[in-house]
């Protein structure tokens, strides 16, 4: 098990580097991703992937706070907005079927609207600003 682990880590790093240039692939979900499956395969990968300068802090912003940065929430809206009017407007797909795929859709914009979208301030901070 911890061999599939490794390489659904590496792919999913593959994928979320390949995301940082496509603006259509999401980055993020896949990096996220990647480390969940490196800490359970390789701990010295997860902790270098977490670690990169410019791949780390989403993914710690995200383990440990929960964060969707606005941009990010965004992007994701236009995008899944781009995509459910394509297929409303050319898609040949069943009224019911439009239906629960618009609830799911709607589900999913909720999560990441909810989602905070900074990292929440610490007491020392907010002492040293004072």
């Amino acid at each position: 098990m911890r061999i599939t682990y490794l390489v659904g880590g590496y792919l999913f790093l593959l994928i979320g580097i390949v995301g940082i240039v496509l603006p259509v692939l999401p980055t993020t979900p896949f990096l996220i991703i990647s480390a969940g499956c490196f800490s359970r395969s390789n701990e010295k990968i997860e902790r270098w992937l977490k670690a990169h300068p410019l791949l780390g802090p989403p993914i710690c912003n995200w383990q440990e706070f929960g964060c969707i940065p606005f941009r990010a929430k965004v992007l994701a809206t236009a995008m899944i907005s781009f995509t459910v009017f394509g297929m409303l407007l050319w898609g040949h797909v069943p009224n019911q079927a439009q239906a629960l795929l618009l609830g799911a859709i709607f589900l999913g914009l909720v999560y990441v609207w909810t989602r905070p979208s900074s990292v929440p301030r610490t007491s020392s901070a907010a002492i040293e600003e004072i």
